[in-house]
């Protein structure tokens, strides 16, 4: 990058052949290109090698240019000298060429989606901003809901509310799970305020023995009514039969627990029914 100051005074650039690129990263949102009552100073992208062509209001120009002709969806090609009589919201990129001279007067603004449009002007043109006008970024709005792409939560969703109920950043309307800062932290499309193990992926949420904690998770499982085991199912940790009631596991119906590092205990008075083809491992 490198940085241009211009004095008040003449700054005529007619003969350099080259091409400046004013975008999102070289004009600043409400900083003018340039002033005819002030020092200024501005920054060009690394592609320019030498003085970029910008005149001031003291150069060789007409002093009552024509009011410019706007476009409404296509690029701004300004070919001959003109003056920008109300403000204007650039629909594409705006070029100034053909040694003509484009002037913004006091109180005039121009709008330029610098994010995603450039302002060019190209060697022997200019871009004068008399005392009062203004060349100024809109930011981009993706969605049109009056919040810039850059603060919005849901930049591809409209909702100028910006709710965000569980404070992550990322608005209710595009958040898949709204309710749920962590995002699914275990990756089982199960929101974590709703999911009984929320760190332990377990897409199908079983909870054997009711608890409010799923068997993915479960230290220990613990029976207190008679229960049927009617699907496969994976303990990750101790299984307790409580005294008067018992676990049934029915026919072609497994249940899994890693036995060398935890244990199943059934009290006095508890059962465990394994039916035929049933099977603990």
């Amino acid at each position: 990058m490198k940085t241009l100051t211009i004095l008040l005074g003449l700054i005529v650039f007619s003969t350099i052949s080259i091409s400046a690129v004013y975008a999102a990263s070289s004009i600043q949102q409400d900083t003018p290109i340039i002033s005819d009552s002030a020092m200024i100073s501005l920054t060009f992208l690394d592609q320019n090698t030498t003085d970029t062509p910008i005149f001031n209001d003291m150069a060789t120009a007409v002093l009552n240019p024509p009011a410019c002709v706007t476009p409404v969806s296509v690029d701004w090609t300004i070919t001959q000298d003109c003056v920008l009589i109300s403000n204007f919201i650039a629909p594409a990129n705006v070029r100034v060429q053909n040694g003509a001279l484009l002037m913004i007067p006091n109180g005039v603004i121009l709008d330029i989606g610098f994010s995603t449009k450039n302002l060019i002007v190209e060697s022997g043109s200019g871009v004068l901003i008399k005392s009062g006008g203004t060349i100024k970024s809109i930011p981009q709005d993706s969605d049109n809901d009056g919040i810039p792409d850059v603060s919005d939560n849901c930049p591809f969703t409209p909702n100028a509310n910006q709710l965000d109920t569980d404070g992550d950043g990322e608005g209710d309307v595009c958040d898949a799970f709204p309710n749920d800062p962590d995002n699914d932290i275990d990756g089982d499309g199960v929101s974590g305020d709703i999911d009984n193990c929320p760190n332990v992926s377990n897409a199908n949420q079983n909870d054997l023995d009711s608890d409010g904690t799923g068997d993915a998770c479960d230290s220990q499982t613990i029976i207190t009514s008679n229960t049927v085991l009617t699907a496969d199912t994976t303990l990750s940790g101790d299984l307790v039969v409580e005294p008067g009631f018992v676990l049934t596991i029915n026919p072609g119906v497994t249940l899994d627990i890693d036995l060398v590092n935890h244990k199943i205990t059934v009290k006095s008075g508890g059962g465990i029914l394994i039916k035929s083809g049933g099977t603990i491992t």
